[in-house]
Formats: C-alpha cells, sequence, structure tokens
C-alpha cells in the first residue's frame, strides 16, 4: 500500500496557530511552524497509510472578522499570516494613518475612517540602487502558460517572474489566511475592502490553496481600484478540502517607467461568513448552485424552470462538469441549466431572477460575471434583462448571446446601473431542437463598470 506524509502539530490547540513553511513542492520532509512570531511549533512526520475515513466531517466555522485594531499599541493581523520566508521587498505590514506619510499605506482605515485605525498594507515602488547596479537573476520558468495568464509566483511570499520580452522583474507579496476546513455545499462569503493606488501597483489576486496538493488556484483578480477609496471586495466560494486563502499583490515590472513611484495596496474588514447564513449581508446575489439558487428565484410566468445540475446526461448536449471543476478532477460543484429535450418546444422560455437589489446611482455601477455553457446543435438563446419592480415597462435586455459556442464554459460580465431597486434576470430560450441545453454558474457582482469584454473559455491557474 502506498503511503503518504502527513504532519502532527505538536504544541497547538488547532490548525489555528500555525502556518507551514514549505521546505519543498508539497510539504517537506520538515516544516518550522510560527504564528506571527508568537508562538513557535514544531511539526513532526508521521507515516500512515493511505487510507480516509468514511465519516462525514462537518465543516469548522469560518475565521473570526479582522479589523486589524486601532493605535499603534493595538494593530494586529488576528490569524493573518505573512509568509515566514517572505523577503523584504515582498511583505505586507501593519499600518495606520497616521504613520502613511512616512511608511506608506493609506491616510485613513476603512473601518473607522481614522488615522488610528489599522489595515495591512504593501508598498509597492523599487527604485535601484544607482550606486550599486544589480542586474537581476530571473528563474527559468517551468510554468505553461494557461489561458494566456502568467504563471503564479514560486515559493509563499511572492518571487521574481519572468516575462518573456520584459526583462524585468515582478514582485509580488501574499497575505495568507489560517487553514481553512471544508466550506460546505452553500460555501463562505469573504468580504473585505481593499485599496490600489499608485503608478507602481498592478493587480490584486485572491488564490485558494489545496493543503494536500499544494496547488493553487485564482478565483478573483482585479486590475484597478478606485484611486486612493476603499472599495469593497466580494468573493462567495465552495471547497472540499483544507485550504488557504491568498491575497497576492503584484506590481509593476522593475523596468517599467512607472515602477519608481510610490504606490501601495491595502486591505481591511476581512469577514468570512457561511453563505445561506440568516446574518449574512455580504455576497448578495452571489452563487455558485452548489447548495441552492443562493436567493434566486423561478418566475412563476414563463414556460419552464431552470433546474440544478451536475452532469449532463447526453453527450451532444450540456456540460460534464461545473465551471469550477472544468478541467479539474474534482467531486464536487454544481450548476444550473434549462433541460431543452421533451416536453419542451422551440421558442419556450425560462426565467431565473434575481434578489432585489438597491439603486446603484448613475455614477455607481457594479458588473456582473458569470460563466456561460452553450453545447448543442439546437442551442437558442441566452439573455440578461434587467427589470425594475413594480412598473409596467417591459424588461430590458442588457447581454445576449444565441447559438452554439463549442463544449466549453465561457466567462461573461455585463455592467450594470440603475436609479430605482431592481431585478436581474437570466433568461434562456428554447432553440430549434432537444439538443440545446443552456447552463450558468458562478454568479458574481464586482463594483465598477466591467474592465474589459470577455466571453474566453475558462481555465484554472495551477502553481
Amino acid at each position: 500500500m502506498v503511503n503518504k506524509l502527513h504532519y502532527n502539530f505538536s504544541g497547538c490547540v488547532s490548525w489555528e496557530c500555525c502556518s507551514t513553511r514549505y521546505t519543498s513542492k508539497v510539504l517537506g520532509s520538515m516544516a518550522t511552524l510560527q504564528w506571527l512570531g508568537r508562538v513557535m511549533c514544531s511539526a513532526f512526520i508521521q507515516t500512515v497509510p493511505e487510507t480516509r475515513s468514511e465519516r462525514l466531517t462537518v465543516p469548522e466555522e469560518p475565521p473570526d472578522p479582522c479589523d486589524f485594531g486601532v493605535g499603534a499599541p493595538n494593530l494586529d493581523m488576528c490569524t493573518w499570516l505573512i509568509p515566514v520566508n517572505a523577503p523584504p521587498r515582498s511583505r505586507w505590514r501593519l499600518g495606520m494613518g497616521e504613520l502613511s506619510a512616512w511608511i506608506g499605506g493609506p491616510r485613513a482605515d476603512h473601518t473607522t475612517s481614522d488615522r488610528q485605525g489599522g489595515y495591512v498594507f504593501y508598498e509597492t515602488s523599487y527604485q535601484e540602487d544607482v550606486h550599486q547596479p544589480v542586474v537581476p537573476t530571473l528563474p527559468k520558468s517551468t510554468h505553461q502558460m494557461v489561458g494566456g495568464a502568467r504563471p503564479l509566483p514560486q515559493g509563499a511570499g511572492g518571487s521574481s517572474v519572468d516575462l518573456s520580452e520584459d526583462p524585468g522583474v515582478v514582485d509580488s507579496a501574499w497575505f495568507i489566511s489560517r487553514n481553512l476546513s471544508r466550506t460546505g455545499p452553500m460555501g463562505y462569503c469573504l468580504s473585505f475592502f481593499y485599496i490600489m493606488e499608485g503608478l507602481s501597483a498592478d493587480r490584486l489576486i485572491i488564490h485558494l490553496r489545496d493543503m494536500e496538493t499544494a496547488e493553487n488556484a485564482s478565483l478573483w483578480e482585479v486590475r484597478e481600484g478606485q484611486e486612493g477609496s476603499w472599495t469593497k471586495g466580494e468573493l462567495a466560494y465552495t471547497y472540499d478540502g483544507f485550504h488557504l486563502i491568498i491575497f497576492e499583490a503584484v506590481t509593476k515590472s522593475t523596468n517599467d517607467p512607472a515602477r519608481p513611484f510610490r504606490g501601495h495596496f491595502a486591505l481591511d474588514d476581512m469577514v468570512f461568513q457561511k453563505m445561506g447564513s440568516p446574518d449574512l449581508d455580504n455576497c448578495f446575489g452571489h452563487c455558485t448552485f452548489e447548495g441552492g439558487f443562493c436567493g434566486w428565484t423561478n418566475d412563476v410566468e414563463d414556460d419552464f424552470d431552470w433546474e440544478l445540475g451536475r452532469s449532463s446526461k447526453s453527450f451532444l448536449t450540456g456540460p460534464s462538469r461545473d465551471y469550477s471543476s472544468y478541467n479539474r478532477d474534482e467531486q464536487t460543484g454544481g450548476y444550473s441549466f434549462i433541460d431543452a429535450s421533451f416536453p419542451r418546444r422551440p421558442g419556450d422560455k425560462a426565467r431565473l431572477l434575481s434578489p432585489n437589489f438597491l439603486a446603484t446611482g448613475d455614477n455607481n455601477p457594479v458588473c456582473m460575471k458569470f460563466a456561460t455553457h452553450m453545447f448543442g446543435n439546437g442551442i437558442g438563446t441566452l439573455r440578461v434583462l434587467k427589470r425594475v419592480p413594480g412598473e409596467e415597462a417591459p424588461d430590458r435586455v442588457i447581454w445576449e448571446v444565441s447559438g452554439e459556442s463549442g463544449n466549453k464554459w465561457y466567462r461573461a460580465q455585463v455592467s450594470v446601473s440603475s436609479a430605482t431597486s431592481y431585478q436581474l434576470v437570466f433568461e434562456g430560450i428554447v432553440g430549434t431542437n432537444s439538443l440545446g441545453n443552456i447552463a450558468i454558474d458562478s454568479v458574481s457582482f464586482v463594483p465598477g463598470t466591467c474592465t474589459s469584454k470577455l466571453n474566453v473559455p475558462f481555465f484554472y491557474i495551477y502553481v
């Protein structure tokens, strides 16, 4: 029987107190464990048979919220961690407004809008020492570029990345959650506030790292923020295993003229909540369709209903698996779809209605992102409509696509603004025959207009 390495964390009451510094690609032969320098734990290896209990484990509670404290003596990263081997140029730091002109960061936190309020930030500027010029040595990347994305940085804490035609160096800094258990089918909502400011800041990414395989998957990314203003970010996700959530802040390249200019990323008010809980006040309208419809409902005045599914029952239409497990050997995952088989007829419509959203105002649009799968020679039309409850005006089409697009998941997005409260509607229309199943998945919302047109195949990005 094949054996596998497992860790026993001596001196810790739970996973929450330890952060593993990896000394090899997966877990390494020995690790030193550290929790913000206050708790030192030694790890020793047990060799055990590769077996798994059939008992269904109950997901743990998500971490407590973190606002990083108030006042210099009380600033605290809570259970969030910085990799112990991160180089000085790739480290998040605790900060507050009173220190911003000295060491960087925003002039006030988000929690209290006060100069004493705490946050974490990462300074992105870099000026090469002209008296001691250094030619950076770049590691040769062994990762295949997937979907046009750059390979993720090596190791914990970020590192330099080969940019093919760009001989400069891109730095990145990792900010890591404590170890998280399986989320359950409803999943977690992670909400936070962030700032990206300055010419040298490039993008902010959220990764999920599997604790068993050490593979990373990119879940969320933003390349611009409201300059100098705190912006709300939200991520709804599910995962059936122990994992970490990693914020990666990425700088411009060292040979970019913008890199010497001051800039920073900052994070505040980090909150994990269980999706579907009665006190959930974030991730409104977000849905992965793995634990239900997340507040979306079928219209009672259409011809038939959207359903929940895990895999098509036909080789000729519908997806083999959901958006998040596409191209991955995962057992979990679900989506919503319309079934075009009998007794459906061409032109039949199914509408899925969102909860009621508050007015955005004319100058504060939101970007709705979602995944689509439209495979089969009888594919009809998928539309996104905007509905104003209480008005007699017909629903307005704000996004539409028709016809087959191949046996792939595609990402789509549409900007939405409204002066009054509104609903969004996914409308699926049956095409010419029964081979016309249309699926949607992973609905999310991001403040601001959609930055670019998206209609590309979905890929996960691996380390």
